[in-house]
């Protein structure tokens, strides 16, 4: 769920497109091409570098970026991202949320290799709060995913490919 909810708000920010191309979804989500020399530029990357969004941390680093632009930026995509930002978000509240959810990261982290370590008893003693705790991080990432969405349902897009 929070994995979803995180790539819900790339979408909307125009940072990848999970529309559906020819009848069949992605393999593997990219930022898409109306974007990607912006975000390398945020993330001090190469600007033509592909970016897979195959781990929380890398949606997480895009989304922070995106909370810091300045008022100006010289650039169509990046001014629209932060008009729909400021219309719709509380930086500082979703910036408390992603530290809570990196906190919660290394707990979640554990268990899983705990689990493919077959530690089962280790895993016993700490599923049941990670679990909730988790499960309100992805409820309080819902939440800001609908305020981003909010006259914005088909995310924020410079060009359609023809």
């Amino acid at each position: 769920m929070i994995e979803d909810r995180l790539l819900a708000f790339l979408h909307y920010a125009g940072v990848i497109d999970r529309r559906i191309h020819n009848n069949r979804p992605a393999q593997r989500i990219y930022v898409s091409a109306q974007c990607q020399n912006q975000i390398n530029t945020l993330l001090k990357r190469k600007t033509n570098d592909t970016i897979s969004l195959d781990t929380v941390n890398i949606k997480i680093r895009i989304i922070k970026a995106l909370l810091k632009l300045p008022e100006e930026n010289n650039d169509q995509y990046l001014d629209l991202v932060r008009t729909q930002i400021d219309k719709t978000i509380d930086r500082e509240e979703l910036n408390k949320l992603l530290q809570r959810l990196n906190i919660w990261l290394n707990p979640r982290n554990q268990i899983i290799h705990a689990l493919m370590g077959k530690r089962t008893k280790a895993v016993l003693e700490h599923q049941a709060g990670i679990a909730k705790d988790g499960y309100q991080i992805g409820r309080d990432l819902d939440s800001f995913v609908a305020r981003l969405k909010k006259g914005n349902e088909e995310g924020i897009r410079i060009a359609e490919d023809k």
